[in-house]
């Protein structure tokens, strides 16, 4: 079989809830170890992809290393060859990312926070 190239889409960044996020990430794990060249695509129109409003998750999040904010097509094809580059770096520091700013306990006290109880 002649590996493709393919994209996963989803809503994981503005719709951080645990099953959907893994499920998107499973998917492009099981095509990556069938051998396909595989990218996760974040589609949604509003937060964090909103430049119009600056309400990038670059403020929040930290990006360049398994993480990476776009606004044109340049940018998306350098974040994909940054991600094919080095795979097992990227791959790293996303869990890292997730690990600290999407843990139920986390996003649970923010939650908690923010509605005053």
């Amino acid at each position: 079989m002649t590996p493709l190239r393919l994209a996963v889409l989803g809503t994981r960044a503005s719709d951080p809830y645990a099953g959907m996020a893994w499920m998107r990430m499973q998917i492009a794990a099981g095509l990556l170890r069938l051998g396909h060249d595989v990218h996760y695509l974040e589609t949604t129109s509003t937060w964090p992809y909103d430049p119009i409003w600056q309400t990038g998750f670059g403020t929040v999040f930290p990006t360049g290393e398994g993480l990476f904010g776009f606004n044109t097509t340049d940018e998306i094809l350098a974040a994909f060859d940054a991600t094919r580059s080095d795979y097992e770096r990227h791959s790293r520091a996303a869990r890292e990312i997730a690990a600290e700013y999407f843990r139920a306990e986390t996003v649970l006290a923010r939650l908690l926070d923010n509605s005053g109880l």
